[in-house]
């Protein structure tokens, strides 16, 4: 629920219609990022493409 309503409305917004501190959210938050980024498959590249390069 508290995800949802960060994807819509600030931290602090989501905060006081909640009546949760801003650490209570923004922990709730770090926790939602984290799990999606183990459920993340990584990527390991072959090729790296440089579109322009500068010299000085």
């Amino acid at each position: 629920m508290v995800i949802n309503w960060l994807k819509e409305a600030s931290t602090q917004a989501v905060s006081r219609q909640l009546e949760l501190s801003w650490n209570a959210i923004d922990g709730i938050m770090q926790r939602a990022v984290k799990r999606g980024m183990a459920r993340r498959a990584s990527l390991d590249p072959k090729h790296i493409g440089v579109d322009e390069t500068a010299f000085r």
